[in-house]
């Protein structure tokens, strides 16, 4: 059985300033940059290409982190096309999401016994 390489969930976190983007397999780290993966906020119904972002890859994930902090009201919009896995397969079709940002957790409570 045939399985594309495809992203699988895509996460927001308000209170670490990232996004990660997890695929199904583990991705060629070479074809993961700002060509292949756009960032953009969505400013009265037009998307503006962001460059003041960190872009990282470690396994399966791609991880954006903002250097500031997102409004509650912004919206964002990731564009991915022509990220490979190891095996050299391209993603099944271009990834395209649409991120708000949840500023009602800006916390992480971790309880440890």
């Amino acid at each position: 059985m045939y399985v594309d390489f495809s992203v699988t969930e895509t996460n927001a976190n308000f209170s670490d300033k990232t996004i990660t983007i997890n695929t199904n397999f583990i991705l060629d780290k070479t074809t993961v940059n700002f060509n292949t993966v756009k960032f953009f906020i969505t400013i009265d119904g037009e998307n503006k290409l962001l460059t003041d972002y960190v872009l990282t890859c470690d396994g399966k994930n791609m991880k954006i982190e903002l250097n500031e902090y997102p409004y509650e009201d912004d919206q964002y919009y990731i564009y991915v096309k022509g990220v490979r896995d190891r095996l050299g397969r391209e993603l099944a079709e271009p990834y395209m999401k649409t991120i708000s940002f949840s500023p009602n957790i800006a916390t992480k409570l971790i309880i440890s016994s």
